[in-house]
């Protein structure tokens, strides 16, 4: 970092703590600022070499600025602090590797919809055709299918979150 990022994050920081003693804890949970917070840190971090995350930082800043009244917090203001919200935390995934927490579950339900698959579709092949043996087959697969995927999704996920753990590419 840089001391221009380093004061730029520091003011960012000083925002967040005073809005958190300002708003009700379903409001600050509602904008997700501990999620913002962790964002201006990972674009502070990349500040030097990338103007995207330089202008993250400013758009930040401004976030904040609409957060700390709640009352504007509506219509067009709220929607304008979500899309920039994404666009950030999008930025910061797609260029520089960064994933969310939640990347464990999105693996678990991720292996599960796979796995689910081939059960549902034998399941369905066998009401089309009136075939209780094959539906029979089908809601078995279906089940195996849902638990082998459970299974695979909770490996994939915690190879993934131990690896970003281990880089430090949480956000």
């Amino acid at each position: 970092m840089t001391i221009e990022s380093d004061q730029s994050y520091a003011r960012i920081e000083k925002e967040i703590d005073c809005l958190k003693d300002q708003l009700s804890g379903r409001t600050y949970d509602m904008y997700e600022l501990d999620l913002l917070r962790s964002a201006a840190a990972k674009a502070a971090g990349f500040w030097p070499e990338c103007s995207v995350c330089q202008n993250s930082l400013e758009a930040i800043s401004g976030l904040l600025k609409d957060a700390a009244e709640p009352s504007r917090m509506r219509g067009a203001v709220l929607k304008n602090y979500s899309k920039t919200f994404r666009k950030v935390v999008k930025h910061l995934q797609e260029n520089h590797g960064i994933v969310r927490r939640s990347i464990l579950m999105r693996s678990l339900f991720g292996g599960m919809l796979l796995g689910a698959l081939p059960g549902l579709a034998a399941s369905v092949a066998g009401i089309i055709m009136q075939d209780n043996a094959i539906v029979a087959i089908g809601f078995g697969t279906l089940f195996l299918g849902i638990v082998l995927g459970i299974w695979l999704g909770l490996r994939a996920g915690r190879r993934r979150s131990a690896e970003a753990e281990a880089e430090g590419r949480f956000l």
